[in-house]
């Protein structure tokens, strides 16, 4: 089977059009998308690494989509520890090669997956798309505006310089992977701790089983609650911890049947640079032993207050717990980073010569 080839990022000048920005306006009636598109992305790249089988690898090699010059020439740490960037998108559009903008795709959230050099975890910190950040050629603004105005390269350079690492790896996932990935593992179960409706479904104290669009709608629910988006996050948590429990513990990875849909399921929501290979992931996955769930950890990059500006809402990112993320990263101890809504974040350990 031919490599399938999509051009999503052209590097080219990255200008803000006010034509443009009216646009920006309609990525609010999808704002509940982001952490649901987060689940999916980093649920992807566990399976991908942990059923990193020679067929399987072999059908996502010639099948995947290819993203066109996504990365930077940065240079990266020597020590070995690796950032793979996750778009999350509502469509994996074609570029506008004369202007090197995309044609209208917004990242409704970014996810910076951290692998450690000691391959003992996997840190995953999520970025609001509201964040007020600067956008190279483009003054400041939401942080998925980069995409916006400059495609995924535009994307990975303002991810970069927010927090100064360099990002080895990309990959694109659409909003539909959500469906189709939990649909593909036959469902999942979680234990549910408050009854609410979302849309045409409603769910249970209890044992309640999620599949496709109920599955869509239980981690989109917020309006419902009295603590909205925190309770939003909790669900989104039990979806995600019961998708990786039956990757990883559930008979899943040894079901040739089942991991067949799921890998077909991923391949047709992503797109990856051309480095994010079956070598690349078959090298990563041989220098994990015994990944589980609970190596991977989720939490989400602090931010400290909004403030309007026009039609736009922003959301200010706290800037000590940014320089003690970036400590953490240039340390390669994001492992022992805690965000502060857990308890007082701890001063990195010595980091071992670069």
């Amino acid at each position: 089977m031919a490599k399938r080839t999509k051009i999503l990022g052209v590097a080219g000048q990255h200008r803000t059009d006010a034509r443009r920005r009216p646009a920006l306006r309609h990525a609010r009636r999808r704002r509940g998308r982001g952490l649901v598109v987060a689940l999916s992305s980093v649920l992807a790249f566990v399976v991908l690494v942990a059923g990193a089988g020679a067929g399987a690898l072999y059908y996502f090699d010639h099948s995947r989509t290819v993203l066109a010059n996504p990365l930077s020439t940065r240079t990266a740490p020597s020590y070995g520890d690796q950032n793979i960037l996750l778009l999350g998108s509502d469509t994996r559009g074609q570029i506008d090669t004369a202007n090197g903008l995309n044609d209208g795709s917004r990242s409704d959230t970014m996810v910076l997956v951290h692998i450690p050099a000691d391959r003992k975890s996997v840190q995953a910190i999520t970025l609001l798309r509201d964040m007020y950040v600067p956008i190279k050629d483009n003054g400041s603004g939401k942080l998925n505006w980069a995409m916006f105005f400059g495609g995924v390269p535009l994307a990975v350079d303002t991810v970069e310089n927010l927090l100064g690492i360099k990002i080895d790896h990309v990959a694109v996932i659409d909003f539909l992977g959500v469906e189709r990935v939990s649909t593909a593992l036959g469902g999942v179960i979680v234990d549910n701790p408050t009854e609410f409706s979302e849309g045409i479904f409603t769910f249970k104290v209890g044992k309640v089983r999620l599949m496709g669009g109920k599955a869509l709608a239980f981690v989109r629910g917020r309006h419902q609650f009295a603590d909205g988006d925190k309770r939003r996050v909790i669900n989104q948590q039990l979806f995600l911890q019961a998708c990786l429990d039956k990757v990883l513990h559930g008979g899943s990875l040894t079901n040739p049947g089942e991991m067949v849909n799921v890998y077909q399921a991923i391949i047709n929501s992503v797109s990856v640079d051309d480095g994010l290979n079956a070598g690349y992931i078959l090298k990563l996955a041989q220098s994990y032993s015994g990944l589980t769930a609970k190596d991977v950890r989720f939490f989400t990059l602090s931010v400290k207050g909004q403030f309007s500006r026009g039609p736009h809402t922003f959301w200010n990112v706290d800037q000590d717990q940014l320089a003690r993320v970036k400590m953490f990263l240039a340390a390669d101890k994001l492992s022992e980073y805690l965000p502060p809504e857990s308890t007082p974040t701890p001063t990195p350990t010595p980091s071992r010569s670069k």
